[in-house]
């Protein structure tokens, strides 16, 4: 702002200056330009003798040449001097002049401040010359588009059945941060289209924008009916989990992203989000978030196919197709078509740890146990001391010798968990299945002692602190 009043200061001086100066000062003759003439003619006329002495012309051409020039001179010579009449105006006296000037001096500042406190704006920041022609109104849009998207509503009011125009509108008011409308809009574009799983979608990323963020009953609706038409639909799958976290079954959250994740391709563009939320919701229950984000299908060798840009997207150009197919078949082939490229792929690189997780995930996606088992064990092979893989490895020889309740875990499972331990002794799938092994063979102190151990690695508020409390109060 002093930089303002500076620049707006000094420039008002000089717009004062360039106007008092001619008044003030003393005026001062203007030279006679007859004499300069006259000197020029004379400078000619030498010119000429020269060249006449060179032989540059004859002496015809040189009177010729003279003639004119004394011509030239008698036209400018001074006519005798004759007294002033009273007929001739007198110059204004310098009083009169520096009068207007000390007038000015103080009339043009006074007029132009004035003008300027009264219809200027000082607190105005600088815009730029593009702006100035389409200034933005209070939340920062430009006018014509407000006034594009009023024009809008007003013609769908006269033509309510017009589908397109009632989605643009959604759209529209969606990206002018207007949720509440954009909700009106897209209600009336659903109408015109119930079973339109697009419109289904957008309606309800414009409710939870509505509603802050929150997952509430009618976009929770939206999302199934989504679900139901496309099966593993990304999006619809992200937000019901974020309404389980927010109604308070952060289990079922977990589960639900945790199988979205083992879903979802390795360059699925949704899966940094995903991931995130395991993470974030693993650490409410104490666990290690690495462990518990679970290895991803194959990347997709054709990634354009898959389409929306993540979870979180909204409009019916960023959901407009599921990340895989929606035909349950055609989606089971798919998966399988990617399992089997990634087996062919680790038979000519076996050493590829992370590569066989990924496999063994993948089976136990596809509840295929003996094939979940052997890429497990490939793993296990290339490192033997991990003990996520050591655990991996005794849930795949527990998924293939399934037990009754209450009796033991198989021999070699209970062996992988062991070297877990011996490797990481905090580590909570083994401190929880070899309490439940202990428990079954009637060793309740041995199995007091895991889970008490394990109690101490668990959030006190989480469930599965309260499970294993459970399960500590019953050992007889």
């Amino acid at each position: 702002m002093t930089l303002f009043w500076l620049v707006a200061a000094s420039l008002t001086a000089i717009t004062v200056a360039a106007l008092v100066w001619p008044l003030w000062r003393r005026p001062t003759p203007f030279p006679d330009r007859s004499a300069h003439d006259l000197e020029v003619y004379r400078d000619q006329l030498s010119e000429l003798e020269r060249d006449l002495e060179r032989g540059l012309i004859d002496a015809g051409q040189a009177d010729t040449a003279r003639t004119e020039i004394s011509r030239r001179i008698l036209a400018i010579a001074p006519p005798p001097s004759t007294p002033p009449t009273s007929s001739d105006p007198a110059p204004p006296p310098p009083t009169r002049k520096r009068r207007v000037a000390l007038a000015l001096l103080v009339l043009v500042p006074l007029t132009a401040w004035s003008l300027y406190l009264a219809v200027g704006r000082p607190d105005l920041p600088a815009q730029p010359r593009a702006a100035r022609s389409n200034p933005p109104l209070a939340d920062g849009m430009p006018a014509n588009i407000v006034e594009a998207v009023s024009k809008l509503a007003e013609r769908l009011k006269r033509e309510p059945a017009d589908l397109e125009g009632w989605a643009l509108l959604g759209q529209s008011l969606t990206k002018l941060n207007r949720p509440t409308e954009a909700v009106e809009a897209w209600r009336h574009a659903l109408a015109l289209s119930k079973d339109d799983s697009d419109l289904q979608r957008s309606l309800a990323n414009a409710l939870i924008n509505a509603n802050q963020g929150l997952v509430l009953d009618e976009a929770r609706q939206l999302f199934e009916a989504v679900l139901a038409q496309h099966p593993g639909d990304p999006q619809a799958s992200y937000f019901l989990a974020l309404g389980r976290a927010q109604g308070g079954d952060f289990r079922g959250a977990l589960d639900r992203w945790t199988a979205l994740a083992a879903a979802s391709p390795a360059n699925a563009p949704w899966l940094p989000m995903v991931h995130r939320a395991i993470a974030d919701m693993a650490t409410r229950f104490g666990l290690d978030p690495v462990k518990a984000i679970p290895p991803s299908l194959p990347p997709q060798s054709q990634p354009d196919e898959a389409t929306p840009t993540s979870p979180a997207a909204s409009g019916p150009s960023s959901a407009a197709a599921a990340a895989m197919p929606t035909d349950p078949e055609e989606r089971a082939r798919m998966i399988r078509s990617m399992v089997d490229r990634l087996a062919a792929r680790l038979a000519t690189s076996p050493n590829d740890i992370a590569g066989w997780l990924r496999l063994a995930r993948a089976y136990q996606v596809l509840k295929e146990t003996d094939h979940q088992l052997d890429a497990i064990s490939h793993a296990l092979a290339q490192a033997p001391d991990r003990p996520d893989i050591l655990v991996a490895y005794a849930e795949a020889l527990m998924a293939k010798t399934p037990s009754a309740p209450g009796a033991r875990l198989p021999p070699d499972a209970v062996k992988a968990l062991k070297a877990a331990l011996g490797v990481a002794a905090d580590t909570p799938e083994a401190l929880w299945f070899l309490g439940i092994d202990a428990a079954a063979a009637g060793q309740p102190t041995a199995a007091r002692a895991l889970w008490q151990r394990l109690l101490a690695e668990l959030d006190p508020s989480s469930p599965d602190y309260t499970e294993v409390k459970t399960r500590l109060d019953g050992l007889q």
